[in-house]
């Protein structure tokens, strides 16, 4: 999952300076509060290596201005038979719409100047955030925190109309690509790369695994996405704080008029 421990920490970071209420209130929810800290990237993974609706949804969403789907996403849970669990996965959604649109167009940019893909980016900013709090970043697995289940598929399914069977489905695939690009060893490793160039996919693909030593040509980049990540905390706070409060009428946050890049 590109960037997927960035997402997951910016996501705890986040709850941690939510109001105590707020954070009670999604404490028995925090699978799919942590879910949605994803946002629409579980979809890349499902069936990855053929062209689907699905995949392709997860791709478009991010090139579409939020409003939208934030607007869509009050109804769907002042509507769910799981309002609580609706409500917790949209309040991590927002923390990942927030990481997205403000990181992503400076990543684009340092994408020509360093001469390195979007994902090989990510990946070591991931690894430098996992160096930085003590964590291995070739073992730790990144996907610990995603409990699949049809009770989750079900809830997340209206977000994106499609089936629960498809997002379950997505949510297996994405544990299964993304354990085995957990590739600490030589064997696996240079397994992995054989298989993604053989798939025809190792140029896009290859960016997943993350280094075995840092990419010091990245290093000012790393250490300006950090830098937005910590900036970026009071905004997904006040957003998730306003989205709480005005559930249950029309208004929005003009902020969601962005993209995720």
């Amino acid at each position: 999952m590109p960037a997927g421990y960035a997402h997951f920490d910016f996501g705890q970071q986040v709850y941690n300076k939510l109001d105590l209420e707020l954070q009670e209130r999604l404490k028995k929810h925090m699978n799919l509060y942590n879910i949605g800290v994803h946002g629409p990237d579980i979809l890349f993974y499902h069936q990855a290596l053929k062209k689907n609706i699905v995949k392709d949804l997860g791709f478009s969403m991010h090139k579409k201005q939020a409003y939208d789907f934030f607007k869509d996403a009050k109804h769907i849970i002042n509507h769910s038979l799981y309002k609580e669990d609706a409500f917790a996965y949209i309040c991590g959604f927002i923390t990942h719409y927030v990481l997205d649109s403000e990181c992503h167009g400076y990543i684009g940019n340092q994408e020509k100047i360093l001469n390195m893909t979007h994902s090989e980016i990510e990946s070591e900013f991931d690894r430098e955030l996992l160096v930085q709090q003590g964590q291995d970043p070739l073992r730790t697995s990144l996907t610990s925190h995603i409990h699949p289940s049809l009770e989750v598929s079900q809830v997340i399914a209206p977000f994106f109309k499609v089936t629960d069977k498809e997002i379950w489905k997505s949510l297996k695939d994405l544990l299964f690509y993304l354990n085995m690009i957990k590739a600490p060893g030589r064997f696996k490793r240079g397994f992995v790369l054989l298989a993604m160039k053989v798939a025809g996919i190792y140029p896009n693909y290859k960016g997943l695994i993350i280094n075995y030593v840092k990419n010091e040509t990245s290093r000012e980049c790393i250490d300006e996405l950090i830098r937005k990540k910590n900036q970026a905390v009071s905004l997904a706070v006040s957003l998730i704080q306003d989205y709480s409060i005005h559930l249950h009428d029309d208004y929005l946050n003009e902020r969601f008029g962005q993209t995720y890049e």
